[in-house]
């Protein structure tokens, strides 16, 4: 006998958006926002990303505020999100339940997570000593823009239904 059963009976699948930033240039500094159009291929208009078009897997970067919050603990100093400089912070979506290609409307936009957001030696700098070690396995992810639309602060955030998931019988 099997039982199926789907991983949206367990996990958390939608949040809101907590804090939005974009990057008008590499390497500049993160500019918060209360709202930002996402435009399909190309990135979050006013973020360098956007300019860097379809090829990019890192149209936008994701984290929750759970692992900003872990950071802070592990580095015993409160975070700011500007400093972790990714894009988008969203409360209440389990991060940790995405995978490979999976879509996460964010207002009336569709993203889709093309891969882990792995911290960078910036971190020493933005973070503090040891900012690189503290952020391991809380990177949050990078994703591709598939449908244009509108994101702002506090806009609900929700991930696609996962397909249900069979466990055999002992």
């Amino acid at each position: 006998m099997n039982v199926t059963f789907d991983l949206d009976d367990f996990l958390p699948s939608t949040g809101e958006v907590a804090w939005i930033g974009v990057r008008p240039s590499k390497g500049a500094d993160v500019v918060v926002v209360q709202d930002v159009w996402a435009e399909a291929g190309r990135g979050l208009v006013g973020d360098h990303a956007h300019e860097e078009g379809a090829d990019s897997s890192r149209q936008v970067t994701l984290i929750a505020e759970d692992f900003v919050s872990t950071v802070a603990e592990r580095m015993g100093h409160p975070i700011d999100p500007r400093q972790l400089r990714r894009n988008i912070v969203v409360d209440g979506l389990n991060l940790r339940a995405l995978h490979h290609r999976q879509q996460i409307e964010i207002g009336t936009a569709i993203l889709e997570v093309s891969g882990p957001c792995h911290p960078c030696q910036r971190m020493e700098n933005t973070v503090g000593p040891g900012g690189l070690k503290s952020m391991a396995g809380l990177g949050g992810y990078c994703c591709r823009i598939i449908r244009s639309g509108r994101g702002a602060i506090a806009i609900k955030v929700a991930r696609s239904r996962a397909a249900g998931i069979t466990k055999p019988s002992l």
